[in-house]
């Protein structure tokens, strides 16, 4: 091959991230134009992926590599992203498909409310006015084009970015008009956007000559790269003048031509000698106007797309997966996963007491820290709560209640009976335990779980660690031991309460698979339990139950179930964070302060633990306990806890104090609950990914320290790896869409319009909600900017050898 071919074909760039984004619209569309079929051409379908293939051609072709060296490639670029990919994407009408694309739960809680608004349709349908897109196109080609701004783009890779997307979806907005995309209407009639046509091309080629007829270069860096390359840097900046004029007038003068001759066509005669008038206002980007059904559909496209209900009978269900389902369906199957855990446990509570003292090279040091945070972080993204599931810690109190359940079933089945009683849990938890009623306690015990893990470094600590765990095993027996089974979990634990705030972003959750077979149940043994299986410890009757808020995932209640009516389904991501609807065993969220501590915690905890590996917060600590000479524990205990009450104190004031503040308290702690669980995503995740070698070396060890095997531990393998590049990308996507759904929970949960999931009664003022919306939303953006320089920050590289700070 010639080397310049074989140059070329190098300089196209593989990006991930832009292939990625690519493909999600193109899926999105495939996905919902397939359920269209029949009344969408492959000509639209075509169309659509051409415009991606065409931005994908654009950004990852030689254009890319060559933009910074010669103008006539960047010009090149520019005529991709404005004049042929945009009216390829519109002529695949993309609205309806990309919306029936979305998954229904999604497209029903999120998108559904938010396209709905009135504000956001009249701001998008004056944004496509040929008034106001015509000079926003414009207006961005001439101001790129001004040498200040070009040079920065050229520098600048981040403002390149900026500069393509100004390119793009200002050009989207030029051409809507044009192609008129259905379901859309039209501003003007269709010869009125010949002159419409006719004033972009006149400014085209006004940036054109000036490009092609001036006295010198415009662009400093082209003549700096000119000599380097071989180029005319003038002769080259001529040329990009010319395919910006020619190819570009063409762009412009075509579709115009078009509309005239079709404009001009006359009138067809219809079988039975009427006349029909093919009016081009009804026409859409050349098709043939459409039906009355049609023309009805397109104009309430938004609601009836986003509003779909999805049958019950048809939503995924786990449980009835082949193989996988059946599986967790059995439980002796379960049973044996929590037996597995167990053994790990039992594991590391042993080689924590009698291994080496250096946590990277201790069972205690590194699995619990690293793979068990990494592994419930994952799991709670892409499935549920199912690492409570496999909980080793509900085994004791599993053989406890069986062997009471036993004496007291020799000795009263009276008593037995009154036990599965409705209300008589809630009696025997309040007359036994009458602390455990709410979630105060836990959280309690999560402050202390933070405070006491960054104050004496838990993590480096295989002994601390072993005793946790053992610790953690006997607690869980007292607390059931003194009230009804299943209360350690609901208000005790730390981690279940970690796991519940996390699942409320699960895309699976345990629920009624038909919600009439439920209705005409008299048994209610989900709850109660019968002679085949226990009913739910955590008090959840199955047909009131939303969300995973309090599930473990046990499935008992699925045992129990006469029907079989029970499975773990999809549902909507965050939904339960959203809505105030009354549910089983909690009531309204609007009403607990205690779950809505719980989320602010658990999210301020978050920021706060992972700042706590960075190199200025180390520094910090030092520091002021040198200069106030007290314990370094003692100063980090009092920073830990000073800044979850901090960020706690600021949740509350955003609440707007007054009439009221405790329904508005909820929604500003409820919505913080995204943000927390995708800093703890990220923060997990980085040790997971870059310490996911240690647990070999360290199981090798202790296999070897049994007397079983003779390999040999290769130390190598626990000392952390550098960070991926595509690392810190992906945890500022994951942060940013964390806010995203913060400030939209925020959002829903203050809306008062009727039919809103709101937690803020409709008779408080107008003022007040805007009031809490704006104070929370800062809030949320100043967490979201907190997490975001914790990730820039120099880290400890804790849980491997060498776990000094690094960059």
């Amino acid at each position: 091959m010639p080397a310049q071919g074989l140059s070329m074909l190098e300089s196209w760039t593989i990006d991930p991230w832009l292939i990625a984004w690519l493909a999600l619209p193109a899926l999105l569309y495939l996905r919902g134009a397939l359920g269209m079929r029949r009344r969408r051409g492959a000509a639209r379908t075509a169309a659509f992926l051409a415009g991606l293939a065409v931005i994908w051609t654009a950004l990852a072709s030689p254009l890319e590599a060559f933009a910074p060296l010669m103008l006539s490639a960047h010009m090149g670029q520019h005529l991709l992203l404005t004049m042929v990919a945009p009216p390829l994407l519109l002529l695949g009408e993309p609205m309806v498909p990309l919306l029936r694309g979305v998954p229904s739960a999604i497209r029903r809680e999120w998108l559904a409310p938010f396209l709905a608004a009135p504000r956001l349709r009249r701001a998008m349908r004056r944004l496509v006015h040929p008034l106001v897109a015509g000079p926003l196109f414009v207006l961005a080609m001439f101001a790129w084009h001004v040498p200040s701004l070009y040079e920065l783009a050229l520098r600048e890779p981040a403002w390149h970015r900026v500069e393509h997307a100004c390119f793009l979806v200002t050009a989207v907005l030029f051409w809507w008009p044009v192609v008129g995309p259905a379901p859309s209407r039209a501003w003007w009639p269709r010869w009125a956007l010949v002159p419409y046509l006719l004033v972009a091309d006149v400014a085209n080629t006004v940036l054109s000559a000036i490009l092609c007829f001036a006295p010198g270069v415009l662009y400093a860096t082209y003549a700096n790269a000119s000599s380097a390359i071989g180029v005319d840097a003038l002769a080259d900046q001529a040329r990009a003048g010319a395919i910006m004029w020619i190819p570009g007038s063409i762009a412009y003068l075509v579709p115009a031509a078009w509309i005239v001759v079709r404009a001009m066509r006359p009138a067809r005669l219809v079988p039975g000698g009427s006349r029909r008038v093919a009016r081009e206002s009804e026409r859409v980007a050349g098709h043939e106007a459409p039906s009355s059904r049609e023309r009805e559909e397109a104009r309430s496209v938004s609601l009836p797309q986003l509003a779909v209900r999805r049958d019950a009978r048809r939503r995924f269900d786990l449980l009835r997966v082949p193989l996988l389902g059946a599986l967790l369906s059995r439980r002796s199957i379960r049973t044996a996963l929590r037996v597995a855990m167990l053994m790990g446990a039992i594991a590391v509570v042993v080689d924590g007491f009698s291994g080496p003292e250096e946590a990277p090279m201790n069972l205690a040091g590194t699995l619990p820290w690293t793979h068990w945070r990494g592994a419930t972080v994952l799991l709670l993204l892409v499935g549920g709560n199912f690492l409570c599931m496999a909980c080793p810690f509900v085994l004791p109190r599993m053989a406890a209640r069986r062997f009471a359940r036993a004496s007291a079933r020799r000795e009263s089945p009276r008593a037995e009976r009154a036990e599965r009683a409705p209300g008589s849990a809630s009696r025997a938890l309040a007359a036994a335990a009458p602390l455990l009623r709410s979630k105060w306690l836990a959280v309690g015990v999560l402050v202390a779980w933070l405070v006491v893990y960054e104050a004496f470094d838990l993590w480096a600590s295989p002994w601390a660690t072993a005793l946790l765990v053992a610790c953690y095993f006997g607690a869980a027996v007292l607390v059931d031991s003194l009230a009804r089974s299943g209360a350690f979990c609901k208000w005790v634990c730390p981690l279940g309460q970690f796991h519940f705030v996390q699942s409320t972003l699960s895309p699976l959750t345990v629920a009624a698979r038909d919600p009439g077979v439920c209705a005409t149940c008299t048994t209610h043994d989900c709850l109660r339990g019968n002679s085949r299986a226990d009913g739910c410890a955590l008090d959840l009757f199955v047909p009131r139950k939303q969300g995973n808020l309090d599930c473990t995932f046990c499935l008992d209640c699925a045992d129990a179930c006469p029907h079989g009516n029970v499975g773990v389904l999809t549902s909507s991501i965050g939904g339960e964070l959203r809505s105030d609807a009354w549910r089983s065993s909690l009531g309204r969220p609007s009403r607990r302060a205690d779950l809505s501590a719980v989320a602010i915690v658990l999210s301020a905890g978050a920021i706060v633990n992972a700042a706590g590996m960075t190199a200025p917060m180390l520094d910090l600590i030092a520091r002021s306990a040198a200069a106030l000479s007290m314990p370094r524990w003692v100063a980090a205990s009092a920073l830990v806890a000073g800044s979850i009450g901090a960020i706690a104190a600021l949740a509350a004031l955003a609440a707007a104090p007054g009439r009221g503040w405790s329904r508005r308290f909820a929604a500003v702690g409820l919505a913080m609950a995204p943000l927390g669980a995708a800093m703890w995503l990220v923060h997990f995740s980085f040790h997971l990914v870059t310490s996911w070698t240690t647990a070999w070396p360290v199981s090798v060890r202790a296999v070897r320290d049994l007397g079983v095997g003779t390999m040999e531990p290769a130390w190598s393998d626990s000392c952390c790896t550098n960070p991926p590049e595509w690392l810190l990308p992906a945890s500022l996507l994951a942060l940013s869409l964390g806010l995203s759904l913060s400030i939209w929970t925020l959002a829903r949960r203050c809306a008062s319009h009727a039919g809103a999931a709101s937690a803020v009664a409709a008779a408080e003022s107008r003022v007040t909600r805007i009031a809490v919306r704006l104070l929370g939303s800062l809030l949320l953006v100043a967490l979201w900017a907190i997490a975001a320089w914790v990730l820039f920050q120099p880290m400890e590289m804790r849980g491997t050898l060498g776990w000094e700070v690094a960059p």
